[in-house]
């Protein structure tokens, strides 16, 4: 009797710890089937996102493309317009999106706001100084177009419009194109604007030199000189007007 009951308990036991391990066992797949889940949902999630990210990126860049090709025929008014826009300000608060805040300067060498890349603003700043402009590309003082410098008055010669020093007046946005572009391409140059740049260097057949890194291909490429609607220019300028809109 003693015996039967032993084993009738041992048969318990044992069933105990079978229902046991069962129950454990469909924990553990019943967790895993909702890592399985929850990966997926992530997965699906991450899939959303970066589509309407590729999205964003490609209605950004088109629309940055056809803003482009409005500038390649801009009036004078529309240039002084962009120069003046950047004028008597903070560049870098311009540039980062943060202009009117407490602090905020009208030049960015007094301007107490805590930017988020000061330093790679001025290294970028005192770069641009290095720029060698081809001639007639612009002001050689302000870097500004001679078509919307006060320091220059039109002369013709020979049926075309050609420039000289005015006695009367001064550069009125001096240090301008310099100031913006440091603030333009230090907030933009890694992302959509050095796509873009790559793409115009592309479509005029620019292409790096020997020896050369990436900015002394930029230096390079921004001293040219080009023509906008018959304005003459550089194509640091054309760049400023694309970008600084």
């Amino acid at each position: 009797m003693e015996r039967e009951e032993a084993e009738w308990e041992e048969a318990e036991r044992m069933g105990a710890e079978r229902m046991e391990a069962e129950r454990i066992e469909a924990e553990r797949m019943e967790v895993g089937r909702k890592e399985v889940e929850r990966r997926e949902v992530e997965r699906r999630e991450a899939e959303r996102m970066f589509g309407e990210e590729e999205h964003r990126h490609r209605v950004t860049r088109a629309e940055r493309m056809r803003e482009r090709a409005e500038i390649e025929r801009p009036r004078t008014e529309e240039i002084e317009e962009v120069f003046q826009h950047w004028t008597d300000r903070c560049v870098i608060c311009k540039a980062e999106g943060r202009e009117g805040q407490e602090g905020s300067s009208s030049k960015w060498m007094g301007c107490r706001v805590e930017h988020r890349n000061r330093g790679g603003f001025e290294q970028t700043w005192r770069a641009l100084e290095e720029v060698e402009f081809e001639k007639f590309s612009g002001c050689m003082k302000c870097w500004a177009p001679q078509e919307i410098c006060h320091s220059w008055e039109a002369v013709e010669r020979g049926g075309r419009k050609r420039w000289k020093r005015s006695e009367r007046q001064e550069c009125q946005f001096k240090g301008v194109l310099r100031d913006g572009m440091a603030g333009i391409l230090t907030c933009n140059f890694e992302g959509l604007m050095g796509e873009w740049i790559k793409e115009e260097q592309r479509k005029v057949g620019f292409r790096r030199g020997e020896g050369e890194d990436e900015w002394i291909e930029l230096k390079r490429c921004m001293g040219r000189k080009v023509i906008l609607g018959g304005i003459e220019t550089s194509e640091m300028c054309r760049m400023f007007l694309a970008w600084g809109r």
